[in-house]
């Protein structure tokens, strides 16, 4: 999460047009962008590394599977999702915006799919593992209407796309710290 933000950070910071903001993350990955290299190669790798990532979380969850808190079923469900969002964020930065309306359609679906997975997640996550805080799970769907409420707001003009883009992009990482943060301290528990 701190990788995908800091490549957020220094694309931002390093473009060459102080207005990028304006239009969209994707453009600092376009093909006339002096920060494509940061963001296209900074996005797969942050794929990569949640895709790791969820190797080792897996093992967390067996515990928990052989404990008898979760079903092997929402185990498999959660990694699912995980590995789906690793692999839909790296599509982002391999997929650049730009190139045609094909490479247009992979990036935008890779990218929704990806908001889309990690809020399913987020509403999903009480089925899962019904034994974390009460709070998490407040936590979870209000941050999922928080990113809904922004949708709309975005439609009508009082929101950019990059604003959107931020709140999704921090809603949903943060979301995944606190929930692999609680995940762990059920795992100490038991």
């Amino acid at each position: 999460i701190f990788y995908l933000f800091a490549t957020l950070l220094v694309a931002g910071a390093t473009h060459e047009n102080t207005q990028w903001y304006q239009a969209s993350f994707s453009y600092l990955g376009m093909t006339q962008s002096n920060s494509r290299y940061v963001f296209n190669l900074g996005l797969p790798f942050t794929g990569l590394l949640i895709i790791i990532w969820n190797i080792y979380f897996m093992q967390m969850f067996q515990i928990l599977v052989d404990e008898g808190v979760v079903t092997p079923g929402a185990k498999k469900a959660i990694g699912r999702f995980i590995l789906t969002i690793g692999i839909l964020l790296a599509l982002v930065g391999i997929v650049r915006f730009g190139l045609g309306l094909m490479f247009n359609i992979i990036h935008d679906i890779s990218a929704t799919g990806m908001g889309i997975a990690t809020g399913l997640l987020m509403l999903l996550a009480h089925r899962y593992v019904d034994r974390l805080p009460r709070v998490f799970y407040i936590y979870s769907v209000v941050a999922v209407i928080l990113i809904i409420i922004a949708i709309p707001l975005k439609v009508l003009g009082y929101y950019s796309l990059t604003g959107l883009e931020l709140t999704a992009f921090f809603m949903c990482g943060i979301w995944l710290l606190v929930f692999y943060r609680n995940i762990e301290q059920l795992v100490e528990q038991i």
